[in-house]
């Protein structure tokens, strides 16, 4: 099923005008309607206590009021960016926690995706797009899309998806396949390892075999695998290329994005660990940090139509 909401989360820096671009490449080709939203940190209240203390705040309550005819001016000038690339559009301003705000809003609008920059920040109200990306894409129950490097056409060519399997590996790549662009060049990788306990066998592998043989046992099985998802997207004219790699899922993930050049990557979670927490955790949070280039986080449990 085509996205039909998608919601971008702004702070009017450059990293989240990156964003921008990304988010108006899928709309457009999902036919979807982009809200764009800014979430202001609530200030802490004060009662004035003193002449001075009260003329001050005069002064900052003034300053806010400038403050906020300066976002509606931004979040306004996105929104006809947006219109005037062929994307229904509109704005919200909100208040509260960035990541709180934003995933409820999401849930509200029943946004199947979730689009944000990293690192971006405006002035004192200051936006905190990585740490927010991260906290985000533990506590949305929709798909996060953490946009990073350049945009270029907005469009993702080049697609790495990894795999484990599991079904919110599967729910990661049909996400990746709605976001790419439709000649996108789409890879699948798992990445292997041996089981703990087995590392002593490599100093007897080249006299017995045994290193070579369990390497085989391992492999096999999701060789097999593999080759059944390209069967499967071939079929559904989606090719993909399928690949099997050594060493631990989040390196594998961050050099071969690096070393090739992808422009996006997509991994799945599923579950919770407390309160909404990614449980392939450690790996999505490492290539969220990591990864040279944007990351599509894939919740299994999300609307994804």
């Amino acid at each position: 099923m085509p996205l039909r909401n998608i919601l971008l989360a702004t702070d009017f820096s450059a990293p989240a005008d990156l964003a921008l671009s990304r988010a108006l490449a899928v709309a457009r080709q999902q036919s979807a309607h982009l809200t764009i939203v800014f979430v202001e940190t609530p200030a802490e209240a004060s009662a004035p206590i003193t002449p001075e203390a009260e003329v001050a705040a005069l002064e900052l309550s003034s300053l806010q009021r400038e403050l906020a005819e300066y976002e509606e001016r931004e979040l306004a000038t996105r929104v006809d960016r947006a219109k005037a690339a062929g994307v229904g559009a509109s704005g919200v301003r909100k208040v509260g926690e960035p990541e709180e705000t934003i995933a409820a809003l999401a849930s509200e609008l029943d946004a199947g995706l979730i689009i944000c920059g990293t690192h971006g920040r405006t002035g004192v109200r200051r936006f905190f797009l990585g740490s927010v990306a991260e906290r985000l894409s533990r506590l949305a129950h929709k798909n996060v899309l953490v946009a990073r490097g350049a945009a270029g056409d907005g469009r993702f060519h080049k697609v790495l998806v990894a795999t484990d399997f599991a079904k919110a590996a599967e729910h990661a790549l049909e996400s990746a396949l709605r976001v790419a662009a439709p000649d996108a060049d789409i890879h699948v990788v798992n990445a292997w390892q041996y089981p703990v306990g087995s590392w002593g066998l490599s100093a007897l592998g080249d006299r017995t075999g045994a290193l070579g043989t369990l390497r085989g046992a391992i492999t096999q099985a999701a060789a097999e695998q593999g080759a059944k998802i390209e069967a499967a997207q071939a079929a559904a004219g989606r090719p993909v290329t399928f690949r099997l790699i050594h060493g631990s899922p989040a390196d594998v993930v961050t050099e071969l994005a690096a070393a090739e050049g992808f422009d996006l990557v997509a991994v799945g979670t599923h579950g919770h660990r407390g309160l909404r927490r990614i449980v392939l955790g450690s790996v999505a949070e490492a290539i969220i940090r990591h990864a040279p280039c944007s990351v599509l986080i894939s919740h299994s449990d999300s609307s994804i139509d």
